[in-house]
């Protein structure tokens, strides 16, 4: 399972930067829209560590869900903010 989740994030990851330079044409911004949301997978995960938790089926989507969910709102706050700019 561990191996499934060190494969299956860094895929999502590229993924979503891929669409959003694609979307945006701008790799700066596309990295913008990813910080935040990576920033706390990795800390969620980091936790999840040093906390001891057990890696099952629901532990091993919780990377690419906080992530895509966490891009989607980016996404919001990036579009509005250049419709104020």
């Amino acid at each position: 399972m561990a191996a499934d989740r060190a494969r299956v994030l860094p895929l999502v990851a590229l993924a979503l930067a891929a669409i959003l330079a694609l979307s945006y044409r701008s790799l700066r911004m596309a990295l913008c829209a990813l910080a935040v949301p990576l920033a706390g997978v990795v800390v969620v995960e980091g936790l999840q560590g040093i906390l001891g938790l057990a890696v099952d089926p629901v532990s091993n989507l919780l990377g690419p869900v906080v992530l895509t969910v966490g891009v989607a709102s980016s996404v919001h706050v990036i579009e509005r903010f250049t419709a104020l700019r």
